[in-house]
């Protein structure tokens, strides 16, 4: 049996221009961090003594005499693509739900690759888990959206990436931070849970295949944002990282009216009129908020009032292993 733990992230600055459509043409630039928070997979061969050739348990069970016929696109996609014919059984646990801005989507086809790669005697290294899974994701399931998501469940840590214009080259340049200045940033964040469900995807093909006229200057204004978060993370300003957070947020909302939604400019109008800096999380349309705020005792007045309203709060800690497998046996 074996089981892998791969870590969702948060981005911070500059999502968006990781989309291959864009970067591939102009570059792009993110700034976010990977969260200890993880997808679980277990996998394990499955003996013939049932009915069923397969199991897989995530939200749903399924039973299956042959693996092409197992639904969830993910699992059957990863299977196929590492030609695993055999019997298996595969469970699926999450700290924290899915279609939630969080990368899950992203974070699970890593995980599964590890898990399954390992269980087939083969330890792939973190930068083959980013090009299988990106390939699965981008290619074989033709689903929309960056590829960020992939390179923090892999690598985990807290980063820059540069995404290079005509080439298929990630670039990870680490962000060097104190283990003081860490705590400091991971109490100066928590996570609102909006209570929206989406699916990413679609929210994604509402921007992400437009690049002309003024959106070009959005994504421009967005990779400025990241490059001066990158600077105000290395130089410890969370007051300005906190800025910058609210300039994204508002440039991000500008590229398609399917980003934000009544709800959710309430919790975010709220939240500034509390003192705090936020933005939604992934492509838009429900899932978790950032939450910011230099001001400890202000940030713990943010939570307590969201509580009061029944909203979830997750506080922040930051993951720098990335997938993993944590159960071989």
């Amino acid at each position: 049996m074996i089981i892998s733990r791969s870590p969702y992230r948060v981005s911070l600055f500059g999502g968006g221009t990781d989309y291959p459509s864009y970067y591939k043409q102009y570059s792009g630039i993110v700034v976010g961090c990977a969260i200890a928070y993880y997808s679980y997979l277990t996998c394990r061969l499955e003996l013939p003594f049932h009915t069923y050739r397969s199991h897989v348990s995530y939200s749903k069970i399924e039973q299956v005499n042959d693996n092409k016929k197992i639904k969830h696109r993910a699992i059957r996609h990863v299977l196929e693509y590492l030609n695993v014919e055999e019997g298996i059984s595969v469970t699926h646990l999450g700290d924290l739900p899915a279609r939630s801005g969080l990368g899950s989507s992203s974070t699970f086809i890593v995980g599964l690759l590890q898990a399954v790669s390992a269980l087939k005697g083969q330890l792939l290294t973190k930068k083959e888990l980013v090009d299988q899974s990106i390939f699965i994701e981008r290619v074989l399931m033709d689903e929309v959206g960056g590829v960020q998501d992939n390179v923090w469940a892999s690598f985990g840590g807290f980063n820059q990436i540069d995404f290079k214009a005509g080439s298929e080259a990630i670039v990870i340049n680490p962000l060097i931070m104190d283990k003081e200045f860490i705590k400091s940033l991971e109490s100066s964040m928590f996570l609102l849970f909006t209570g929206i469900s989406r699916v990413s995807s679609k929210v994604a093909k509402s921007y992400a295949e437009d690049y002309s006229g003024e959106k070009l200057l959005i994504y421009d204004r967005l990779k400025d944002i990241a490059k001066n978060g990158a600077d105000a993370i290395k130089g410890q300003n969370i007051r300005e990282a906190c800025q910058l957070l609210d300039d994204n947020w508002r440039e991000k909302k500008s590229l398609s009216k399917e980003v934000s939604n009544g709800e959710i400019d309430d919790i975010y109008n709220h939240i500034q009129f509390l003192g705090g800096s936020a933005k939604l999380l992934g492509s838009g349309g429900g899932g978790f908020m950032l939450v910011m705020s230099e001001d400890k005792d202000n940030l713990a007045k943010l939570k307590g009032e969201f509580k009061k309203g029944k909203k979830i709060v997750v506080d922040m800690k930051f993951d720098f292993a990335g997938s993993q497998i944590i159960f071989n046996a």
